[in-house]
């Protein structure tokens, strides 16, 4: 019997840390959606522009890298800061700003470390804002993985 209680203490233990495991996230990893990794739009160089000198459209500036060829990858920290600081029109009335302001000091938070472990109270609020503000349904697959590797979609029946 004692054998048998230490076994299953042991289990918990273990069921317990690897629970915490799973909750350690990586924000510095690359944000990958259909083998292409996306970019962060954030780190495009501002003065990589040039001025067209003459012709009708003299005075204005082309981007030399409209495609952001140059930019950094787009990180999970940097996409869940985004999440966190953006707020659909609709919930502008019903969401304070004194919740807007702690989402958006999070966001930095999460923006700026490298690791993070999160709570499971957490990962709901971070799913709730994905499917509010993230547009496509293959970026909130990938997201949802990222930040919950157990995570699982419900399958239309």
């Amino acid at each position: 019997m004692r054998v048998l209680i230490i076994s299953l203490s042991m289990l918990v233990v273990h069921a317990a840390l690897a629970a915490d495991e799973l909750r350690a996230i990586d924000l510095t990893q690359p944000l990958v959606v259909d083998g292409v990794t996306l970019k962060d739009s954030d780190t495009h160089d501002p003065t990589d522009w040039q001025l067209i000198k003459d012709g009708p459209r003299a005075g204005e500036r082309i981007d030399l890298d409209p495609n952001c060829d140059k930019c950094k990858p787009l990180t999970l920290g940097a996409m869940l800061a985004r999440t966190l600081n953006s707020i659909r029109q609709d919930e502008n009335q019903k969401i304070s700003g004194a919740v807007r302001e702690s989402w958006a000091a999070w966001g930095q938070q999460l923006k700026n470390e490298r690791t993070v472990k999160l709570t499971p109270k957490q990962i709901v609020l971070l799913n709730e804002r994905i499917e509010a503000i993230v547009p496509s349904g293959t970026l909130i697959l990938a997201l949802k993985k990222a930040i919950d590797p157990t995570y699982e979609p419900k399958l239309p029946e």
